[in-house]
């Protein structure tokens, strides 16, 4: 399986970046930021604490990468997240102008593409202190896997999924909407955001799109969180 293979990239840090906005280890491999940025008001009447986006020090090109995220302590933000950015180089930007696969703070997988969101019918528990999340990252089929454990090294689940959509050209509607009536991967399956005690499972799910190939553009990227308050999490 995705989640069970192995990365022959070198081992992910963190972006020299992250020193604007907190501290580094001298290793490279953990981030701490010990307070909340101010909070602004959005659309919506939320108020959250400005974004903090890090992200790790290579652009990977191609193959097999593998991500070991934990959160060693501190509080888990409502916009905080964790995923891969398919670009062309390591940058900061308008998050409304990047492709991504992420977990979101409620453990929803999603798929980012520009100003649009879609939630994939699959879930795990919530992002919390002490989990940590697995992330594979095949950029070669287009593929990534994301696996959680709870404190105690436990395992809480998978959810495995495909980002081709996200670069491919869309088949007409009528056939999109016969292939979604046909397919049974692209049926809901869930599972649900229940704490880590429970049984392990896990569950495949797409997008609801149909697409031809994935294009070259989906072949470079890198690893990247957003955290909003005084956290401190850990790459590997």
């Amino acid at each position: 399986q995705l989640c069970q293979a192995l990365s022959p990239s070198a081992p992910p840090k963190w972006h020299s970046s992250a020193l604007s906005a907190g501290s580094l280890s001298e290793d490279g491999h953990i981030f701490a930021k010990m307070h909340a940025g101010p909070q602004k008001s959005h659309s919506n009447g939320m108020k959250l604490s400005s974004l903090c986006m890090l992200f790790e020090r290579n652009l990977r090109m191609g193959g097999l990468h593998r991500y070991r995220y934990t959160i060693l302590g501190g509080s888990v933000g409502a916009a905080d997240g964790v995923g891969f950015v398919f670009d062309s180089r390591l940058r900061r930007t308008n998050i409304q102008r990047m492709k991504s696969v992420f977990l979101n703070k409620h453990g929803q997988v999603c798929i980012r593409n520009l100003d649009r969101i879609t939630k994939l019918p699959c879930s795990l528990p919530k992002l919390a202190e002490g989990v940590t999340v697995y992330l594979t990252v095949d950029l070669d089929q287009a593929q990534a896997c994301f696996r959680m454990e709870d404190a105690r090294g436990k395992q809480c689940g998978t959810a495995d999924l495909s980002f081709a959509s996200l670069f491919a050209e869309q088949a007409p509607l009528h056939q999109q909407q016969e292939s979604l009536q046909s397919s049974p991967e692209l049926q809901p399956q869930h599972l649900a955001p229940t704490p880590c005690a429970t049984p392990t499972a896990a569950v495949a799910c797409d997008a609801a799109s149909v697409c031809t190939s994935a294009s070259a553009s989906s072949r470079s990227g890198f690893f990247c969180a957003i955290v909003t308050g005084g956290i401190t999490v850990s790459l590997q």
